[in-house]
């Protein structure tokens, strides 16, 4: 998921659509919470169990998870020098929920922290860390669409952040197989907002072994499901007016930067890819 930024409350928009129980909960917790003016304990998520920087003192058994999630974090990362640098030099919390239910992880700018749903196989959570620390590296190097974009440019903005970090995801995944690990691509290969994504990135690879070439085209596939596009749309657009609401902000116009997608789409070696936005993604 994209770097999450609304903090006060915040509501997770992947497949509530489709999970009638989970609308039920919310608006349960909101009526509440208008009635009683907090949310009963049965009611309210959990506060997430986290693990600080340098990630080895663990008191509980979460923490002790979380210390053997971040070392296979780290051996899985190690020919990718570039994230590992900036795990340890943004020195994110990560922690383990839960609560979460379709949203299987994200980035919380600010609190600086990772936090991934419990429950998960190895490959899967080794996926979402991986998939995180992609949107911490671009948060790192100011690689986010503004505030004063136009909604719908804002949205295209996260688009791009999302097909960036799939991207990256897949090369960690695609290193791992090559080496004797399959977990985390097999995890990617069938999850399903993922899948297809990992399909064309491996007959692009297969085909022509070209780096650059397969990440672009895992950049375009992204764009082709509807319903990936759709639900980030509708989390990027709720997040954006939820802040243009409590700042009592005036519409706004802008286009997203001529420069933003080279200055996202570099490979972790430092090289560029070339990623082109579908087009019409935003045609609803």
């Amino acid at each position: 998921m994209v770097p999450v930024r609304t903090r006060q409350s915040r509501i997770e928009f992947c497949g509530l659509c489709g999970n009638p129980d989970l609308m039920k909960r919310v608006l349960l917790s909101v009526i509440l919470l208008l009635i009683l003016g907090s949310v009963p304990p049965a009611f309210a998520a959990a506060p997430p169990s986290c693990l600080a920087a340098p990630y080895h003192s663990a008191a509980t058994s979460d923490q002790r998870r979380l210390v053997k999630e971040v070392a296979a974090l780290r051996a899985a990362l190690r020919d990718f020098p570039s994230l590992l640098e900036v795990l340890d030099s943004r020195r994110p919390a990560i922690c383990l929920s839960d609560d979460l239910i379709e949203a299987r992880a994200y980035y919380e700018p600010e609190t600086n922290r990772i936090v991934f749903a419990s429950g998960m196989g190895a490959g899967l959570t080794l996926a979402m860390l991986v998939h995180e620390l992609r949107h911490l590296y671009q948060f790192s190097g100011d690689i986010c669409p503004s505030d004063n974009l136009a909604m719908k440019e804002y949205a295209r903005g996260v688009f791009a952040m999302e097909a960036d970090a799939n991207v990256v995801s897949l090369m960690v995944a695609w290193k791992l197989r090559s080496g004797g690990d399959p977990r985390m691509w097999r995890a990617l290969e069938t999850w399903p907002m993922t899948a297809d994504i990992a399909v064309r990135f491996a007959e692009r690879m297969t085909a022509t072994g070209n780096v650059p070439a397969a990440a672009a085209a895992a950049f375009d596939q992204w764009y082709a499901l509807d319903i990936r596009r759709e639900k980030y749309y509708v989390a990027a657009c709720s997040d954006y007016l939820e802040r243009s609401d409590r700042a009592h902000a005036l519409p706004s116009y802008q286009s997203l930067p001529a420069d933003f997608l080279p200055r996202l789409c570099l490979l972790p070696d430092g090289s560029t890819y070339p990623c082109i936005e579908a087009e019409g993604a935003l045609e609803r």
